[in-house]
């Protein structure tokens, strides 16, 4: 990258409108709301809807969309992880994000 003169930590200035856009997209396309699945299949990062909306709420309220927030007991949590460790044999941040259905 230092050969072709790009800076090293050069962000992508991503508007509003595009990511809106884009998270409409997947919400019609995969008929939900769902934060933790579009953190999963979605194009934009957690950090960047945090930075242009504050929360996935706030960007669902900016598109029209009802937002219902879920939380996840204990039990739960414990009950997935337990399946994810016996499967394989191990717990990393990456597995639970990709085999539970809520993330780290």
């Amino acid at each position: 990258m230092k050969r072709n003169n790009i800076p090293q930590n050069m962000s992508r200035m991503d508007s509003k409108e595009e990511v809106l856009n884009d998270i409409k997209n997947f919400c019609i396309t995969n008929n939900t709301t769902n934060s933790i699945e579009y953190r999963k299949r979605g194009t934009y990062s957690e950090g960047v809807i945090t930075r242009l909306f504050g929360t996935w709420e706030n960007a669902m309220n900016e598109l029209g969309f009802k937002y219902i927030g879920k939380k996840y007991g204990y039990d739960y949590i414990l009950s997935h992880v337990k399946e994810v460790y016996d499967k394989y044999g191990y717990i990393s941040r990456d597995l639970i994000d990709s085999e539970c259905p809520f993330t780290y």
